[in-house]
């Protein structure tokens, strides 16, 4: 989740996350064929430099279809099971972590890791396949060179890109935080869809931090709406920084925000509301 601005802070500031790197949109894929700095992340907003048509105001990232960047590994199979979300055994997992892509025989497209065991060098995928029983898998790093879903939809030349992202929730002091969320969700569907929100610090998912949520499906001619509330107490060092990520089951599903409303006045509701407070010194 991005945040667009802070209304109160006393050691502790919102940093942002940047990408530079090369590339091109068509309609709403992007091609990204280098980065200067940086990596991608979903919800990024994006711009441009150069001259001609630049990056629509408000685009950004939605999803990372695929990956050319270098392979960070290429183990070779030892073995697997076919039966739900595949699970296969390599001859090494080093340098393999989730979310990466992953080709070889018989893996469909857009396969991720889900999660890595690395001391049964064990590695769980997002597909269900019959996994092979010989050859070589290769591992490719996401948020690099590929091909990203954006919105909205235009035309750009190659040109320079650059991302950013106002996510990381930085601590000035040491000390233990009670870290609140709330998130307004609306669903346009009319069947119910869940909502997962969870904690990552330093880019590390802290364990056992996720709640899920139902969504309330549309109803009486207008859209489902449930406010999401969650808080976590994290122990933090100076310089250390929390981020929150979602997940959705479906892309009915969205966070919105909502204006000031008439009749009666109601103020504006924020999409996002998070507040992080110092509890105590580290023991």
């Amino acid at each position: 989740m991005r945040f667009n601005n802070t209304t109160l802070a006393n050691g502790i500031t919102v940093e942002n996350r940047n990408v530079t790197a090369t590339g091109s949109i068509s309609l709403t894929t992007m091609t990204i064929t280098a980065i200067l700095s940086g990596r991608f992340y979903p919800s990024m907003l994006l711009s441009s430099t150069g001259t001609g048509t630049n990056v629509t105001a408000g685009t950004y990232v939605y999803l990372q279809l695929t990956s050319t960047a270098t392979a960070v590994a290429t183990p070779t199979w030892v073995s697997g099971a076919g039966v739900g979300t595949a699970t296969i055994t390599l001859s090494s997992v080093a340098n393999i972590e989730a979310r990466q892509f992953v080709t070889g025989t018989g893996v469909p497209v857009n396969t991720r890791v889900v999660s890595v065991d690395t001391l049964t060098n064990t590695v769980t995928l997002s597909a269900n396949f019959t996994v092979q029983g010989s050859g070589t898998y290769t591992f490719r790093p996401w948020g690099y060179e590929g091909t990203y879903s954006v919105s909205p939809s235009q035309t750009v030349t190659t040109r320079t890109i650059l991302g950013t992202m106002a996510s990381k929730v930085t601590t000035q002091y040491a000390g233990i935080y009670n870290f609140q969320i709330s998130v307004q969700f609306v669903n346009t569907d009319t069947k119910l869809h869940n909502v997962d929100v969870w904690f990552k610090k330093n880019d590390i998912t802290i364990d056992n931090s996720n709640t899920q949520v139902t969504i309330t499906a549309s109803h009486a001619g207008g859209d489902g709406a449930t406010c999401f509330v969650v808080n976590l107490f994290i122990d933090m060092l100076a310089d250390d920084y929390v981020e929150v990520v979602w997940h959705t089951t479906d892309s009915a599903v969205y966070i919105e925000a909502i204006p000031e409303q008439t009749e009666p006045l109601r103020p504006a509701a924020p999409s996002v509301i998070l507040t992080a407070q110092f509890v105590s010194a580290l023991p």
